[in-house]
C-alpha cells in the first residue's frame, strides 16, 4: 500500500476529512481507497467524503463535511460562515449552510445541508476561516 503521510497531511488541514477526488489527485486507485476503508483507516460519510478514524468531531468538521460533500466550488455560508468567523458562539442548529455556483456540474444535494445557489456569482467573495472555504 502507498505511504499514508500525504493523505494524513491533507486531512490534517481539512479537519480529518478528504474527498475521493483529492485521493485521486494523490494517485490513489479505487481499490486502494476501498482498502483504506476495509483496514479501518477511513469511514465513508457519503457524497465522496471520508473521515479519518479517530479524527475529532467538531463543528468545523461538520461544516467542512458540508462543503466537501456539496461540490468543488462550495463554501460555507450564512450561519455556518458566521460561526467560523466568530460572529456566533455556537453553530446554528439544523443543516449546515453551504453556497455553491448555480452552474456547478458536480453539485450534490445533502440531507445535512441547506445549499444556496445564487443566480449571480460575480459578487461572491470567498475566503478561508479555520481552513474552511
Amino acid at each position: 500500500m502507498k505511504p499514508l503521510h500525504p493523505l494524513l497531511d491533507l486531512a490534517a488541514t481539512q479537519h480529518g476529512l478528504l474527498h475521493v477526488r483529492q485521493l485521486d489527485g494523490l494517485g490513489w486507485t479505487a481499490w486502494e481507497r476501498r482498502r483504506l476503508s476495509l483496514d479501518g483507516v477511513v469511514v465513508d460519510l457519503g457524497n465522496g467524503v471520508v473521515r479519518l478514524v479517530g479524527s475529532v468531531d467538531t463543528p468545523e468538521q461538520r461544516i467542512m463535511l458540508g462543503v466537501l460533500g456539496t461540490g468543488a466550488h462550495a463554501v460555507a455560508s450564512h450561519g455556518s460562515a458566521a460561526y467560523l468567523w466568530g460572529a456566533l458562539s455556537a453553530i446554528p442548529d439544523g443543516p449546515i449552510d453551504v453556497l455553491t455556483r448555480r452552474d456547478e456540474r458536480s453539485y450534490r444535494s445533502r440531507a445535512d445541508c441547506r445549499v444556496h445557489r445564487p443566480v449571480d456569482w460575480l459578487d461572491v467573495g470567498t475566503a478561508r476561516q479555520a481552513n474552511v472555504p
